[in-house]
């Protein structure tokens, strides 16, 4: 209601990744696009980077300028709870229009790489805190008895709620990737985190493959404009397996002139619309 009044305004939560207690919520109104500075872990309301939100403007007496200043969460404490907003911190840039989230309208997903803070003082806790990879999203309180088998390991973990008196959001271990450094694990989380999918395609998808091996069938032969006599060679690196883009370069005869031939695999023959495989891959 309050949206729909104008008396609210929705917009995207971009938290500070150096500062926990800053961020922005980039808003869309009647006068067009509106960035409105949340300063203050309670103004930011339990809100995590990327969720949609609504949000309420101060009056222009008391917006406020970015911090401009570098906070890191060093805290181990599990136990801590919500902090204060940011006082007596200021830069000397113009006042922004400042405000607080009333609520949150839609979570983004929160599945997150990271590794867990290990610490002797906790080793023997139940509960331990999850530090993303993602400076812009806020560490968890997770409970495992695996401690030790999860030092030094990429993991992933699930928000599953924020309660309103902790200063950090709660979740649970989905599943550990592998040792920290580790080439194959470190690529693995780029895609995670960039919402990559690369899970193996299922069976129902595969069977609409051709069997192997494959050859062109003689109605294709008689329907296509057979190039195979041209100099071809593909673009590809030798390690590619889906070697789909070459190119030819001959010369003109008569002329100072070349023939440029670029190819690209037909992947319409083997991918037909709406079948599993499309989908899946789309």
């Amino acid at each position: 209601t309050g949206i729909r009044d104008g008396k609210l305004l929705q917009g995207s939560y971009e938290a500070n990744r150096n500062n926990y207690q800053e961020g922005y919520v980039n808003c869309l109104c009647t006068s067009g696009r509106q960035e409105v500075l949340i300063s203050g872990v309670v103004h930011i309301n339990r809100a995590i980077h990327g969720d949609v939100v609504a949000v309420e403007v101060f009056p222009e007496s008391e917006w406020k300028s970015p911090s401009g200043i570098v906070i890191e969460d060093k805290t181990m404490d599990v136990e801590e709870v919500i902090g204060d907003s940011i006082e007596g911190v200021t830069t000397n840039t113009k006042n922004r229009p400042t405000g607080k989230i009333i609520g949150i309208i839609q979570q983004k997903d929160r599945q997150f790489c990271g590794v867990l803070a290990y610490s002797e003082y906790f080793a023997h806790s139940k509960y331990h805190m999850f530090v993303p990879n993602n400076k812009a999203i806020p560490k968890v309180c997770i409970e495992t008895h695996q401690i030790e088998r999860l030092k030094g390991q990429r993991i992933i973990v699930r928000i599953d709620t924020w309660p309103r008196t902790s200063r950090y959001p709660e979740g649970h271990l989905m599943h550990t990737i592998g040792q920290v450094g580790d080439k194959e694990v470190e690529n693995e989380v780029i895609m995670v985190e960039h919402d990559v999918i690369f899970d193996p395609f299922p069976n129902s998808a595969l069977k609409e493959l051709p069997s192997m091996p494959w050859t062109v069938s003689e109605t294709e032969y008689a329907r296509r404009r057979d190039l195979r006599h041209l100099p071809v060679c593909s673009v590809d690196p030798p390690s590619c397996t889906d070697i789909d883009d070459a190119l030819h370069c001959v010369a003109i005869p008569d002329t100072n002139l070349v023939e440029i031939g670029v190819h690209i695999a037909d992947v319409s023959h083997f991918i037909r619309p709406n079948p599993v495989l499309d989908a899946e891959a789309a």
